[in-house]
């Protein structure tokens, strides 16, 4: 625990399958806000009408069966069509499962290995029905009763390269029992939140605006960030401190501002860093001495910061351990450079 592993900073499908685009939005809407009832009766609820109408819609192209929309006096409206015939072959046939309550909801399995596009409108679907944006921290979120669908949202996310951190949180019921129980919520913070916003975003205009206010504001949120400390560390001891000069050495991880700033002095020297100027010149001699003995050193560091700062790996730390049964041989692989 503690420790920090290199890991993917996207984790896309080897080999994508689109599913039918009526299918997808009916049945994301139908996990995220729907009611697998008694008797095989969805029932889906949704304040936006024109919501409700594309569901119908695409019951009926489905399935040629007749789906209803109704609203009650103090109620939100909601969509009704039966979970039967060709539309409940399609679902069972991706592997949708009909019937859990809010605690065990999840997306079929197929929903995690679609194409990019795809995959974005299944993520502005589930954010639209369950998620919201926060000003104070600057993120956007979504909560649900289910940590099996919080974890498949979170790798939804990891696809576009977008990451999240998942935490649970006792919370009163929403459906009209006020008990107490866990809920877990999927967290998107600092400069994911513009990559958020950039790729997915929402489908309402109120949601759009407050998500366009929050990934407007300049931040930097490093807890994502690269861990070179040790390099850099490097570099200051080695007589190259100028690389480093306005990069706070005690961070355990560096934003991407922070690894630019050393690969821009790095490439242009001291000279060009400004580090030189107001000091006395034996430190600038001495400066000037290692820059030239350290060519191989500076070498590496830019090819390295080059390597990690184009966003195809970062690190993050072990939170917890689980110990899980193999049901047979085990294999480490070995990776060149990132080792297991």
């Amino acid at each position: 625990m503690g420790d920090k592993l290199v890991v993917p900073t996207a984790v896309t499908p080897i080999q994508p399958a689109r599913v039918g685009d009526d299918l997808l939005e009916l049945l994301a809407w139908q996990i995220t806000e729907g009611y697998d009832g008694p008797g095989r009766t969805v029932t889906v609820t949704q304040d936006d009408l024109p919501t409700l109408e594309r569901l119908k819609d695409a019951y009926e192209r489905i399935s040629g069966r007749r789906a209803t929309i109704a609203a009650y006096a103090g109620k939100a409206p909601v969509v009704r069509y039966g979970y039967c015939g060709e539309f409940r072959q399609m679902c069972e046939a991706i592997g949708y499962e009909y019937g859990h309550k809010s605690a065990t909801k999840r997306l079929p399995p197929c929903f995690l290995n679609l194409p990019e596009d795809q995959t974005i409108d299944l993520l502005r679907i589930l954010f639209e029905a369950e998620g919201s944006v926060s000003v104070d921290p600057h993120s956007i979120e979504y909560p649900s009763a289910s940590e099996l669908l919080c974890r498949q949202v979170q790798a939804l996310l990891a696809q576009l390269g977008i990451r999240s951190v998942l935490r649970s949180k006792m919370g009163c019921a929403t459906n009209g029992s006020r008990i107490m129980r866990k809920y877990w919520r999927v967290t998107v913070f600092g400069t994911h939140v513009r990559s958020f916003a950039d790729r997915v975003g929402f489908l309402s205009i109120r949601k759009s605006e407050a998500l366009a206010s929050v990934a407007e504001v300049p931040f930097e949120w490093t807890k994502y960030g690269i861990d070179v400390g040790d390099l850099l560390h490097l570099l200051d001891a080695e007589g190259l401190g100028f690389a480093t000069r306005g990069v706070n050495l005690k961070a355990r991880l560096f934003g991407p501002a922070a690894v630019k700033l050393v690969l821009a002095n790095l490439r242009h020297g001291p000279e060009a860093s400004g580090s030189s100027k107001g000091i006395a010149g034996r430190w600038r001699t001495r400066t000037a001495e290692a820059w030239r003995a350290g060519q191989d050193l500076v070498a590496y560091a830019v090819e390295r910061l080059e390597y990690l700062s184009a966003g195809t790996v970062t690190s993050d730390e072990v939170v917890s351990i689980e110990v899980g049964e193999s049901g047979g041989v085990v294999y480490d692989l070995s990776v060149p450079e990132h080792h297991n």
